[in-house]
């Protein structure tokens, strides 16, 4: 009789540590189903800002497009670089490294208002300047 007691009390001890392994198992899946999400939205995103920024270049001057842009909260900065001979939008990211997420658009003048930089969801507003040469960015929410 007391040979079953210990059969069972060990059965036990072996499901809750099977229940502890899956417990942790599905807490990482779930952090990194999070991340994965946060990850595709932001670059759907910044895919949406650099097909927009080239239609309206390509329709030339006075045309006007709004475009959704979903900020992450990994994003902690953006800015504007001009090189030479195109432009480039880039979010920094604070994901604990130097990391940064760049939108390379082959456009000679890409001028911007400040562009949105804490998390949230914005429209931003792509026009073609009026002569034709660029394009420019601003936040309308």
């Amino acid at each position: 009789m007391a040979a079953r007691g210990q059969i069972a009390l060990e059965y036990m001890g072996a499901v809750a540590i099977l229940l502890v392994m899956l417990a942790a198992l599905v807490a990482y899946s779930f952090s990194l189903y999070y991340e994965t999400v946060n990850i595709e939205q932001l670059t759907t995103s910044l895919k949406n800002l650099e097909r927009g920024a080239k239609h309206v270049y390509s329709l030339g001057p006075g045309n006007t497009i709004f475009v959704d842009l979903v900020l992450t909260k990994e994003v902690v900065g953006s800015r504007i670089d001009q090189g030479q001979g195109q432009s480039a939008i880039v979010f920094e990211l604070s994901d604990g490294s130097e990391s940064s997420a760049v939108v390379d658009v082959n456009i000679t003048n890409l001028a911007s208002s400040p562009l949105p930089s804490s998390p949230g969801a914005y429209v931003v507003k792509i026009e073609a300047d009026a002569n034709g040469e660029g394009v420019t960015i601003s936040n309308v929410t």
